[in-house]
């Protein structure tokens, strides 16, 4: 099996030997039974005389089975805790740019899932802000009619004439906002996979009803539309996304070029270091490590967890969730 490893470090320039043997053992021998080759001498003979072949095997490795919103209960608690908070600390430094990296993104469901939740996000934001503006409104009404608009010393403050609104809600919503009234927090989500075809797959956006199975009928019927028996998300999420080619194990950048310098506020790099021996995990942590702003907040899969080496380095911000917290 090594001089297949080999080969494809020298034809790719991806290197697998840090994979668990037994996975890559049994996906390299997927396609041993698909060329019908006996051994994997025949097959590494094959390899070398059929090019195609070269992205068979590539796209067998790096199989990532995901959907929308995998591990329903990790989406949820992004949702309703992690997003809002961030948002709500953003806003109180005046920061309108939330960095978001999405690692091993496959096909695009788990950064166009976090696009999704942004999105949603900020409509709150935007109707909850449209109704303080509302009932602020309705208020002055009611005032003026009950003549309570006229000039009057006030006590506590004087010099100040006229009843003091309450209008701390809606100046802490405002920071959220541009000039316009719009929300203008800034979204850059990167998404990176070692994998060209998934990512080509990503850009299209175009997914089976198997990838949407977890999707909220109102998130389905808002953000997609039927295309066949697919369903294909819409351009305002879509764009949303910078899908890139990038290998966690790529020693020249510790970020992926596109993000330019890292300093994610978010990162999800899930299912991905349970294909790793050990010396490879460290590796990579070192990398997400290095990648977060500080307080980042990194989401890894279910069956994942800090390595030794990191684990004093993050804390846990759920007991039940794989969620840390950057110290």
């Amino acid at each position: 099996m090594k001089p297949i490893l080999a080969y494809l470090m020298e034809k790719r320039g991806f290197d697998f030997s840090g994979y668990h043997p037994s996975m890559l053992e049994r996906r390299i021998g997927q396609r041993l039974t698909a060329t019908a080759c006996k051994d994997f001498g025949e097959y590494f003979s094959f390899l070398q005389r059929d090019a195609t072949e070269l992205d068979h095997l590539i796209d067998v490795v790096t199989i990532n089975v995901s959907r929308f919103f995998r591990d329903p209960l990790t989406f949820e608690l992004i949702s309703e805790r992690i997003l809002p908070a961030m948002i709500m600390e953003k806003s109180r430094l005046r920061d309108n740019s939330l960095r978001i990296w999405s690692a091993g993104c496959a096909r695009g469901e788990e950064p166009y899932s976090l696009a999704i939740l942004v999105q949603e996000l900020l409509r709150k934001e935007e109707n909850t802000l449209d109704n303080v503006r509302h009932n602020t409104q309705e208020i002055k009404h009611l005032e003026c009619h009950a003549g309570l608009d006229k000039p009057a010393p006030d006590s506590r403050m004087p010099g100040i004439s006229g009843p003091i609104p309450d209008y701390e809600h809606e100046a802490s919503l405002s920071r959220l906002c541009g000039n316009d009234g719009e929300i203008a927090m800034n979204l850059h989500l990167f998404a990176t996979d070692i994998d060209g075809r998934s990512l080509n797959e990503a850009g299209k956006a175009v997914y089976a009803p198997t990838s949407i199975e977890n999707i909220k009928h109102r998130l389905l019927t808002r953000y997609f539309t039927p295309d066949g028996n697919s369903f294909r998300l819409l351009p305002e999420i879509k764009k949303l996304v910078h899908f890139s080619l990038y290998d966690m194990l790529d020693k020249k950048h510790g970020v992926p070029p596109e993000s330019v310098f890292g300093a994610f506020d978010l990162v999800l790099c899930r299912n991905l270091l349970i294909y790793f021996n050990i010396e490879y995990q460290e590796t990579i942590f070192a990398k997400l490590y290095h990648s977060l702003a500080k307080n980042g907040i990194l989401v890894l899969g279910e069956a994942e967890a800090t390595t030794m080496a990191y684990r004093h380095h993050f804390t846990r911000v759920f007991d039940f969730s794989p969620i840390y917290r950057k110290r």
